[in-house]
């Protein structure tokens, strides 16, 4: 297996293909991880644009990009500290 191979399986983890060539999550630690991102981004647009700031300024929740807790983050750090 080469390096394209393993990061195309790290990317659809989780993930099948149906007959109509879509991709589908079915993994349900993956889907609960992801509950409720939808609705936060939705109103965090919501909120920018009802303040005139548009779209741009939105940030996206650390949760897209890390599947750790914030106290699991913050442990992290100070396992450092002596």
């Amino acid at each position: 297996m080469n390096i394209i191979d393993t990061a195309y399986e790290e990317l659809f983890r989780g993930c099948i293909l149906n007959k109509e060539g879509e991709f589908k999550l079915v993994d349900e630690d993956i889907l609960k991880r992801y509950k409720g991102l939808i609705s936060t981004m939705i109103k965090k647009i919501a909120q920018s644009v009802a303040e005139g700031r548009g779209v741009v300024g939105v940030s996206l929740p650390i949760k897209i990009f890390e599947p750790r807790s914030t106290i699991d983050r913050i442990t992290d750090c100070w396992g450092y500290l002596e």
